[in-house]
């Protein structure tokens, strides 16, 4: 009973023993196997343009007490987009990095073994702020995949600047290209001279990078309500300008309206270069007026002549008007560039008689007085006069009296203002002279004939 009791508990030893045996000889191997994983994963940019590549970031680690390796993929919205393998020393951890590119715009979910490394967005453009400064900011444009003689348009992200880049509209020959953009919402410190003289209001400027292959269409600025408001100026007289520093000329702008607390202008243009928003107005001073006269048959031209000149910063056409008695009866229109300076000349006939003030816009420059001796007007009123008195019973003038040529004197009327006053003719009466010698004989007569009666 004893034998049997000792044999049973040996056995059941025998099988603790060969248990135990089995467990250590399971266990042992897997601790000691490598395990290597993908921890986790990261995008090295949440934006991208087209056929821009992307840097993938991969952390590995291995829990094992040996070195082992593992495959990874990496899948764009479920597709594998990507593949490699990947070994990691016992107890280690490494960071490898893969690189992806897309063909299309969209946003991507990118995952690497099922870890979330993000979601990227792609664009044919992209825009980033590199620089930061107290009057504005500069921005890097990045293209990529843009097809042959395509436009791409560019959109830049909003900002609390008081003047801004809304977008940029470009056409180009390659395929892809960066450039760079900045504002300037202080004019002074724009990297050329800006006009500030009469007439003239600037909001600030805006420097675009010129790049062979690349030619601008459009451009979009907005600034900020506040200041055009504060700047007593009307939305409608505000334009986008291009110059070089010395001369400054008015692109095709529109008023696209008001997004967003800013005035929106987009200006047509094939060159960008630097480009300001303001309101400018060529400023015109007249000078040197001068004031003559000429005649052609019975017509006295009165002539008025002044130097006009520029003195804004934008060319602009001059209109001088003479004015008669206070009514504008000609103009004179003049083309005047930036610092240039012109004699405008007005002209005007006048055939009836009188006395006349002349200006030149708002300014007199003297009177003229007019007698043109026209004949037809001397005749027109004798005959009436003839008709007067043979009513009136009086004597029509005798055959035998002799016309004579009216005798002219020179009269100067000193005129008011700059003109001063011109020499113009005056017809002076006929003294009569053969009327009385004719009368005077007729008296003697017929005294002689009454003594030589009586005698």
């Amino acid at each position: 009973m004893s034998g049997n009791s000792s044999t049973s508990r040996w056995g059941t030893g025998v099988a603790l023993l060969l248990a135990g045996l089995l467990v250590v000889s399971s266990v042992g191997p897997a601790v000691a196997a490598p395990r290597v994983f993908v921890a986790g994963a990261s995008l090295d940019t949440k934006e991208a343009v087209t056929g821009e590549s992307i840097e993938v970031s991969i952390q590995l680690r291995n829990t094992g007490d040996e070195g082992g390796a593992t495959g990874v993929d990496i899948k764009q919205d479920g597709s594998v987009v990507e593949s490699g393998h990947y070994s990691v020393e016992a107890g280690g951890s490494r960071t490898v990095t893969e690189t992806i590119s897309f063909a299309e715009p969209g946003a991507y979910k990118i995952t690497v073994n099922g870890k979330s490394a993000g979601t990227v967005v792609v664009n044919r453009t992209v825009v980033e702020t590199i620089d930061r400064r107290t009057d504005g900011r500069t921005m890097l444009v990045r293209a990529g995949q843009i097809g042959t003689d395509q436009r791409v348009s560019t959109s830049f992200p909003a900002t609390n600047d008081s003047l801004a880049v809304t977008s940029l509209t470009a056409r180009t020959s390659q395929s892809g290209f960066e450039r760079n953009v900045s504002t300037y919402t202080d004019a002074s410190s724009a990297p050329m001279a800006l006009p500030s003289g009469d007439g003239t209001t600037v909001f600030g400027a805006v420097t675009v990078e010129q790049l062979s292959g690349v030619n601008d269409r459009r451009v979009r600025i907005g600034v900020n309500q506040s200041v055009v408001d504060a700047a007593n100026v009307s939305s409608d007289e505000i334009s986008i300008y291009s110059g070089d520093g010395t001369d400054f000329d008015r692109t095709e702008t529109t008023f696209e309206g008001t997004v967003d607390g800013r005035y929106v202008y987009e200006a047509r243009t094939n060159e960008t270069g630097t480009l300001f928003l303001g309101s400018l107005a060529p400023v015109f001073e007249v000078s040197d007026h001068d004031l003559s006269t000429s005649e052609s048959g019975i017509e006295k031209e009165i002539v008025v002549s002044a130097t006009a000149r520029n003195v804004g910063d934008v060319t602009g056409n001059y209109t001088a008007s003479m004015l008669i008695d206070g009514e504008v009866v000609t103009t004179e229109t003049v083309s005047l560039a930036p610092g240039e300076n012109r004699t405008v000349t007005t002209s005007h006939g006048i055939t009836r008689d009188g006395s006349y003030r002349v200006a030149l816009d708002d300014q007199f420059v003297g009177s003229v007085v007019v007698s043109t001796g026209d004949a037809e007007q001397t005749e027109t009123a004798t005959d009436g006069a003839a008709d007067d008195a043979t009513e009136s019973g009086t004597p029509e003038p005798s055959d035998g009296a002799t016309d004579q040529p009216p005798e002219t004197d020179t009269e100067t009327d000193a005129g008011e203002g700059d003109g001063g006053g011109f020499d113009v003719s005056i017809p002076e009466p006929d003294v009569g002279l053969t009327e009385i010698a004719t009368g005077g004989s007729v008296a003697v007569i017929g005294v002689l004939l009454v003594l030589l009666r009586r005698w």
